[in-house]
């Protein structure tokens, strides 16, 4: 998401992940997203972001509200 604060932009991340040490083994997950919608009708858009990983895979719900992001809803399956 990117917000403007104060006349500037201000990027806050909805789903990232941080290496900053390398791993023996390290299958990364992948955001997707899938859409921008007012799913519980409150006149605010949520993000919908598909999110693949090794061997798996989970839909989630976030909403934005002025600087934080939370995740409101999830659906996953994998080993």
């Amino acid at each position: 998401i990117v917000k403007n604060q104060g006349g500037s932009a201000q990027t806050i991340p909805v789903a990232a992940e941080y290496y900053p040490a390398p791993k023996e083994f390290n299958a990364p997950n992948q955001h997707d997203l899938v859409g921008v919608l007012d799913l519980n009708g409150d006149g605010r858009m949520e993000l919908v972001l598909h999110e693949t990983y090794y061997e798996g895979a989970a839909t989630t719900v976030y909403t934005f509200d002025g600087g934080q992001v939370a995740q409101v809803l999830g659906a996953g399956c994998g080993v």
